[in-house]
């Protein structure tokens, strides 16, 4: 199928859009993997809650306020609830290893379950019916526009405060040797307490604004953008902001503009194909780093 200029323009612009979402969820598991190494699968859910919260809080106030007040409300609700949310997944995991005694309890496989209930309770608040998003952006391109200076400056103040900070410093420092942090007088628990907090936000305002975007919302939007988030950071690099970027905005155009040319059936196949294919070549990823061993 030969792509019309107009068309192929069209697809890139929807692949910068649909890879900005992408990135954003790749920034949240490339950050905890390179904090605590670990990859938080509890993430996708806490995105889906985001765009049901907003939800919920825009159903809620809209009759009672102005449109204004009603979606400021409603994104500092939904991001507030999954910083909180966050903050009990980091808590109940530590309690549960605690509780152990010692005895390995995997991450993933955690993350993986708390990713489930949280999916379930949703299912059972408001059903497997997709619901329609109270607010919806224009039908125009301001619609790219919004979506994309938003997610952009969320990520270039993630890359900020990561490499230009104190406390990014800090993150850094508890990724590389946490009793070598402890011994200078960091609290590693209460930096990665921060970190789930501060990302679980970043991954409710994504929700939201997905829901916003496409117009929306049911409890299995977290699962794919979940996955896809994941492949996004394994190409861009793993444990590398920019690097989620990368990965993010790469998939995405693969997607469209693969979809585009070939048929949308045919995208993930697209998408994995090249991933699997960047991970042969370069299996740290497009800006990840040679990791050598100590001794």
């Amino acid at each position: 199928m030969t792509l019309q200029p107009t068309m192929l323009f069209h697809l890139v612009v929807t692949g910068f859009v649909i890879g900005s979402f992408y990135a954003l969820m790749a920034c949240g598991y490339t950050v905890f993997y390179g904090t605590i190494r670990l990859i938080n699968f509890a993430h996708a859910g806490i995105f889906m809650l985001g765009a049901f919260i907003g939800y919920a809080l825009l159903v809620a106030i809209n009759p009672f306020g102005s449109e204004i007040t009603a979606i400021g409300v409603s994104i500092a609700g939904a991001v507030a609830a999954a910083g909180i949310i966050g903050l009990v997944i980091r808590w109940f995991f530590s309690l549960v290893q605690t509780k152990r005694r010692g005895v390995a309890l995997s991450p993933m496989i955690f993350g993986v379950g708390v990713g489930l209930i949280i999916e379930n309770t949703a299912l059972h608040i408001w059903g497997s019916a997709p619901r329609a998003f109270p607010v919806s952006l224009p039908e125009d391109y301001r619609k790219i526009i919004i979506t994309l200076i938003v997610c952009v400056s969320l990520l270039i103040g993630t890359e900020l405060w990561v490499h230009k900070t104190r406390f990014g410093a800090a993150m850094r420092a508890v990724g590389i040797d946490h009793d070598a942090v402890r011994l200078m007088g960091i609290s590693v628990e209460r930096v990665v307490y921060i970190v789930f907090m501060f990302f679980s936000g970043i991954a409710g305002i994504t929700g939201y604004l997905a829901g916003a975007y496409y117009g929306s919302i049911q409890f299995l939007m977290g699962f794919v953008i979940g996955l896809k988030g994941f492949t996004a950071c394994v190409l861009g690099g793993i444990g590398n902001v920019r690097g989620a970027l990368v990965g993010g905005w790469t998939l995405g155009l693969i997607e469209a503009v693969g979809g585009g040319w070939i048929g949308t059936e045919w995208t993930d196949v697209i998408a994995f194909s090249v991933l699997i294919l960047v991970l042969v070549v370069k299996p740290t990823g497009i800006l990840g780093e040679n990791i050598v061993e100590r001794m």
